[in-house]
């Protein structure tokens, strides 16, 4: 029996795969795993309201449309924006949106 957090990742992947066959031009989201990553230390995600928060990290090839699943609760977050900074290039962040 899949947990809770485990059946809405579950559910994500299901609707990304679902709406890539549907709209096939369109640019595929990504789900990028942070389960392994220190919070506070490889990421630092900040609480906003409405199950929203600002996020910044580390990795290339996150963009808009794709998700994040956390260490904190396993539960995954939408990209709603993200910004890249200059120096250095992979550090970025974020409004992301809990799913």
């Amino acid at each position: 029996m899949l947990t809770q957090s485990e059946q809405k990742v579950k559910e994500v992947k299901f609707f990304d795969n679902l709406f890539a066959l549907a709209f096939p031009s369109l640019p595929k989201s990504r789900t990028h795993n942070f389960t392994a990553e220190v919070e506070g230390v490889n990421y630092v995600l900040e609480l906003l309201d409405s199950g929203r928060a600002q996020m910044t990290g580390y990795g290339k090839g996150i963009k808009r449309g794709d998700y994040i699943i956390l260490t904190t609760d396993k539960i995954p977050y939408r990209v709603e924006a993200i910004d890249y900074y200059s120096s250095p290039p992979e550090l970025w962040t974020a409004l992301v949106v809990k799913v």
